[in-house]
């Protein structure tokens, strides 16, 4: 069952869904999504995130993860905090970004709604959760997130997405390695 802001078991991989403030699409910038494929790789490294499998989208993240210890539910905060910090400051600086006062009014205009002392907010305080407790759960859950670029009329194929595991998947390279391809017949992590 899928809740918001929520993980119910600490013991299984999660789907997890975080979206932008107001949907607003600061993905589709390239320079963003590096951001968040930066954060990534460096929460898998020192942080003991297991990814699985992941999209980039241009207004939300898909992750399929877990921690070692059950602390993905800290980890996410720790990662929304910190990736948030460096697209604010992309956008502070140099960054030759067309909207870029539109994207700090909005970031900084949801901080003040929300009622914390934050100057900015990158992302919606609730994300989704989705216990995956069976393999087939995970398996159509990748696929799922995977597809989620086709559906969107990005790419034709889901391997043609570049920042997606599915050409992991698929045997190809990819910009972001994950922790380990999930097959079918395998058990669960």
């Amino acid at each position: 069952m899928s809740t918001k802001h929520h993980f119910s078991s600490q013991e299984v991989p999660q789907a997890v869904t975080l979206t932008s403030v107001e949907g607003i699409d600061l993905f589709s910038r390239e320079a963003y999504k590096e951001i968040l494929i930066s954060h990534l790789k460096d929460f898998m490294i020192h942080r003991g995130l297991h990814l699985y499998a992941y999209v980039i989208m241009n207004n939300h993240l898909h992750l399929v993860a877990q921690t070692e210890r059950g602390e993905l539910p800290a980890l996410i905060e720790a990662f929304k905090q910190s990736t948030s910090q460096g697209i604010y400051k992309k956008l502070q600086r140099d960054f030759p970004e067309s909207r870029r006062n539109w994207l700090l009014w909005i970031v900084e205009n949801q901080a003040k709604k929300s009622g914390d002392d934050r100057r900015y907010k990158v992302w919606q305080a609730e994300h989704e959760a989705l216990d995956l407790n069976t393999h087939r759960q995970l398996l159509t859950q990748i696929d799922h997130i995977h597809r989620n670029p086709v559906r969107a009329g990005i790419c034709y194929t889901a391997e043609a997405y570049k920042y997606s595991s599915a050409g992991i998947y698929a045997g190809e390279a990819g910009v972001l390695a994950i922790s380990e391809v999930i097959k079918p017949g395998v058990k669960l992590p």
